[in-house]
């Protein structure tokens, strides 16, 4: 009997949350719940929704609408030089996307 194969007949896509593998051996998904925020034949992105960082939003960002004290969290191995924000308020304006009703993806540049 194969228990692993379970039948999941459904497509991962854009506003699903995925949850690794209790023993996954990768460091930077080991026990991770990844929620994914793009999902296409090009591939897919997605960031890591429990793994929190040392730092507040207010040490990286300045400006009247951010939130002071709002924990950070590390997202993902890559692309490093950028602030992704998932939250449910439109404050980035344009530079927001809306994953799903009233939750929002919004990329800030460290350049």
């Amino acid at each position: 009997m194969n228990y692993f194969d379970y039948g999941n007949i459904s497509q991962p896509q854009k506003g699903d949350l995925l949850i690794s593998e209790p023993f996954l051996a990768d460091p930077n998904f080991e026990r991770s719940v990844v929620f994914l925020v793009e999902h296409n034949e090009e591939g897919s992105v997605g960031f890591v929704l429990n793994k929190p960082s040392f730092l507040k939003l207010n040490e990286v960002m300045q400006g009247e609408n951010i939130p002071q004290e709002q924990s950070l969290f590390v997202g993902g191995p890559v692309q490093q030089d950028t602030l992704h924000m998932v939250h449910r308020a439109d404050f980035l304006g344009e530079e927001s996307h809306q994953i799903v009703e009233h939750v929002y993806w919004g990329v800030v540049s460290k350049r």
